[in-house]
């Protein structure tokens, strides 16, 4: 029994310092009004949820998008049309939904 208290309280302070040391999950966002209210939503969401949360805002894509790379930011959102032409490579070719 004593055994069982020991892993137990053993347990309880490894949870407890992963809590206290863990590292604030940081959100980036662009500089206009949807992603301000994305942003901040999803801000709001972490922290309910137990998350010590930082949120960048203002930052243009080729910023943010150097920011995810070095990992100075954990979480963002993009538009794939900026992903496909900015990131990839791709260029547009005029492509519309018409067939």
């Amino acid at each position: 029994m004593k055994s069982l208290r020991i892993a137990l309280a053993l347990l309880l302070v490894i949870a407890v310092t992963g809590v206290v040391f863990a590292a604030p999950i940081k959100i980036g966002t662009k500089n206009f009004t949807e992603q301000f209210v994305v942003g901040n939503l999803m801000s709001i969401l972490l922290e309910d949820r137990g998350y010590d949360v930082q949120l960048k805002t203002g930052m243009s894509s080729t910023v943010m998008r150097a920011a995810m790379e070095s990992g100075d930011l954990d979480l963002c959102m993009d538009y794939t049309g900026t992903q496909w032409l900015t990131y990839t490579g791709h260029a547009f070719k005029g492509e519309s939904q018409r067939r």
